[in-house]
């Protein structure tokens, strides 16, 4: 493992910005205990569905020397998303994280219609801690942080105390979703102490091509609020729909 993790470090210090580095991250639920698989499917509420899809989501984290690109990658359910529109829709949008401007934009798509914003909260202030522990045989730092965020259908605030898991060994300040900002990858993450991202590979020097920005840059560009607002339309006229 020391071999490993030896090589692994001098291949990043060989990197340039140029270079593209894949992350694969999995999602899951701590302590679970398998609980969503024993409520009988006919009986679960949508919230439940879309619980027990997240735990079999797989994402992927690109990024080089200038930008970065989290996105969902893969659904190892037969559930299908589509059906719950609206408590899934998160699951699918894409996260931008531009480094010369330390902006984060989010991409999404509601109606067909991509849009595109900045979101206001994603200058995260994290506290690093002495606590660690070790994840694929990388020594990684626990660092916390408070986030204040707007139900985008109720518009009631959310209080979440988010907890990364972050290695001086990756030296970039990328993570999932809108975690960013810390002096090295982040390879475990959780909102709530509940669910969860973690990293399941990593690759240097990746084929893989940052593919997809010239679309996105086509996105209608509106602001966080206004695309709730597009949200909480749709959410009412489903609603409307089910009642008759």
């Amino acid at each position: 493992m020391l071999l490993i993790v030896l090589f692994r470090i001098t291949s990043v210090r060989a990197q340039n910005d140029l270079t593209v580095t894949k992350v694969i991250y999995k999602t899951g639920i701590y302590n679970s205990h398998d609980h969503d698989s024993r409520i009988k499917e006919a009986t679960k509420t949508p919230y439940e569905k879309v619980r027990a899809i997240e735990k079999q989501l797989q994402y992927e984290l690109i990024f080089d020397g200038t930008f970065s690109l989290f996105k969902l990658s893969e659904i190892n359910s037969r559930d299908s998303l589509s059906n719950y529109v609206i408590l899934a829709e998160g699951f699918k949008e894409k996260i931008y994280h531009d480094k010369s401007t330390q902006e984060t934009t989010r991409f999404t798509t509601l109606n067909d219609v991509d849009y595109k914003y900045v979101l206001d909260h994603a200058n995260i202030q994290w506290k690093i801690s002495k606590a660690y522990k070790y994840i694929m045989g990388f020594k990684c730092f626990k660092a916390t942080t408070q986030l204040v965020l707007l139900h985008p259908i109720t518009q009631q605030k959310n209080v979440f105390y988010p907890v990364v898991w972050f290695t001086y060994a990756l030296p970039y300040a990328y993570g999932p979703h809108l975690f960013n900002g810390l002096p090295g990858l982040i390879l475990e993450a959780t909102y709530n102490g509940k669910s969860y991202f973690r990293i399941s590979e990593i690759e240097f020097n990746s084929s893989k091509k940052i593919e997809g920005i010239d679309k996105l840059e086509k996105a209608i560009e509106t602001s966080e609020y206004s695309y709730n607002s597009v949200l909480v339309k749709k959410f009412k006229s489903r609603r409307i729909n089910q009642d008759h």
